[in-house]
């Protein structure tokens, strides 16, 4: 029955540490230089600054398909933008027929310029689902590895750069898990995820799609310290609404894509296929599905300071007058600015400005 245990714990550990976040794992697991991936757990914390939109998102992991008791992961999320900072919330779980682990995130993100640094105290919880527990003869119920307790809490954190060099490069780094609480459920054992850091870069070719590069470092693996290394690639280039991704890692080789459905509301469908490159291959994959969606920020009447210049106070009747109108637009994107002309509280002129960035 222990070794039982010590499988599930393992395996959690290393799950709960990769990420649930499809477009990440289909392009290596480079997902430190992803900006949208600030929101998901696992992910850079400092990349939702550079993103136009509020994002939410839900996610649903499969990993090791076709191996003993079913495992899932599952995530949600939102990142929120501020006029001068952004934020967002993440819970994501992973469960077996024997154990329950969870994730509860609070993203902070603050940019300057062409760099940004995001902050992410997280709250981390597990419980053994021991309802669940088969006995056979010389099982002992009373385990001590239990100590009377069959879960627990700890805080950690995250904390992440990313300085976005020019439109078609950028670089970013992350540390994850700093405080690295001890989880065992005895008071003489100890169980830690440990502490992963990791550097990676991003390069648009114009018409051609992006190449994204990460190295890291992680401890506490099942096989000791671990330097790890992955690479990949994402095109548009069939489809605007197509994102074509595939990637490598030191430990997967995967594929994706992602999908934008025709809505009013952007809402990406992603999906990712990862096989092993070792043993496991011959009887397990890991899938990944999860749906991505965009909010626009609403344009509020002080984001537009407007301006007019009337060549004198008072014309003639009949003749006719000058009027500038100015605009100055402080948000990135503005559409449909309709200016009136007013006079006697009645419009006797109209114009709309389509498009103002």
């Amino acid at each position: 029955m222990k070794h039982r245990y010590f499988l599930v714990i393992l395996i959690a550990v290393a799950f709960l540490g990769a990420g649930s976040y499809p477009r990440s794992e289909a392009v290596g697991n480079a997902g430190v230089v992803l900006t949208e991936s600030g929101a998901f757990l696992g992910s850079n914390p400092a990349g939702i600054a550079f993103e136009r939109n509020h994002i939410f998102y839900i996610s649903l992991f499969r990993p090791y398909w076709g191996i003993g008791d079913p495992m899932w992961r599952g995530a949600a999320g939102y990142a929120h933008h501020f006029r001068t900072f952004d934020t967002g919330i993440d819970l994501q779980y992973f469960q077996t027929e024997m154990v329950f682990r969870g994730d509860f995130g609070v993203t902070v993100t603050k940019r300057f310029g062409k760099l940004a640094i995001g902050l992410r105290p997280t709250l981390i919880f597990d419980n053994y689902r021991t309802d669940n527990f088969h006995y056979v003869d010389g099982d002992n119920p009373n385990d001590p590895i239990f100590d009377g307790e069959t879960g627990g809490m700890g805080f950690s954190g995250d904390v992440g750069l990313y300085y976005r060099l020019s439109d078609r490069i950028s670089f970013a780094g992350m540390a994850e898990n700093l405080l690295d609480p001890n989880m065992a459920l005895s008071a003489t054992a100890e169980s830690k995820r440990g502490m992963a850091f990791s550097l990676g870069t991003a390069y648009s070719f114009p018409r051609f799609g992006t190449a994204f590069v990460q190295g890291g470092y992680s401890t506490e693996t099942a096989d000791g310290n671990e330097i790890n290394f992955g690479a990949g690639f994402e095109s548009n280039a069939v489809h605007p609404n197509l994102d074509m991704r595939m990637g490598f890692s030191q430990s997967d080789a995967s594929l994706g894509f992602g999908f934008r459905l025709p809505t009013d509301l952007p809402i990406r469908l992603d999906y990712s296929f990862s096989y092993p490159l070792s043993d496991l291959r011959k009887a397990a994959t890991s899938h990944r599905l999860a749906m991505v969606g965009e909010i626009m920020p609403l344009v509020k009447f002080p984001d537009l300071e407007i301006s007019a210049i009337i060549g004198q106070e008072i014309y003639p009747e009949g003749d006719s007058a000058l009027i500038q109108t100015f605009i100055i637009n402080k948000r990135l994107k503005t559409s449909n600015v309709e200016i009136h002309l007013i006079l006697d509280e009645e419009i006797i002129a109209r114009t709309v400005i389509g498009k103002m960035e």
